[in-house]
């Protein structure tokens, strides 16, 4: 018995050590987990709202190629009417499946700016739907409309992803607004 007793507090010590390894483990590779399933989940957010974006970019530069013909000075090469619905309805299917992408993965203020961005797009859309009743003079307003929304789903996303500011210039159509 009187070996047992002075051996207790040797026993005692490893019996401590292995629950602090193991507790110390244990909490280490939670850690790494949450940063790993982290830095996962920010690179699909990224993906998605390139996505998203590109496919909104993708519907506007074609709705400017079809009104290109009416618009003095743009620089958007031409499309005929059917050309162009054939593009915007490929990438309005790429915004819808990407839309539901980052409607899963992305925070609230980032789904709303992705949605306020499509809500600025949809005007345009519908004013170039009509190419007989549309008036080149629609344009420049709904489209700044766009850049602004445009601006505010990129911060939207950097912020959710902890990126600094938006590097954007600002365009034309901006200043011009920022003057008056």
């Amino acid at each position: 018995m009187d070996v047992l007793l002075t051996q207790l507090p040797a026993m005692i010590g490893v019996l401590i050590g292995v629950v602090g390894t193991l507790v110390t483990t244990a909490v280490a590779d939670a850690a790494r987990w949450r940063r790993e399933q982290r830095v996962r989940f920010d690179e699909r957010l990224l993906d998605v709202s390139a996505e998203y974006a590109a496919a909104i970019r993708e519907i506007v530069q074609t709705l400017a190629s079809m009104t290109a013909h009416v618009r003095p000075g743009e620089k958007s090469p031409p499309l005929t009417p059917e050309e162009g619905k054939s593009i915007l309805d490929a990438a309005n299917r790429r915004r819808m499946l990407a839309w539901e992408s980052l409607c899963l993965v992305a925070d609230d203020a980032t789904v709303k700016a992705g949605s306020d961005l499509w809500s600025a797009v949809r005007p345009l859309q519908y004013a170039v739907r009509d190419l007989a009743t549309f008036s080149p003079d629609d344009w420049e307003p709904l489209d700044r409309v766009v850049r602004a929304q445009q601006r505010d789903f990129y911060q939207a996303v950097r912020r959710s992803l902890a990126i600094g500011p938006l590097g954007v210039p600002v365009s034309r159509y901006e200043r011009a607004a920022q003057s008056t």
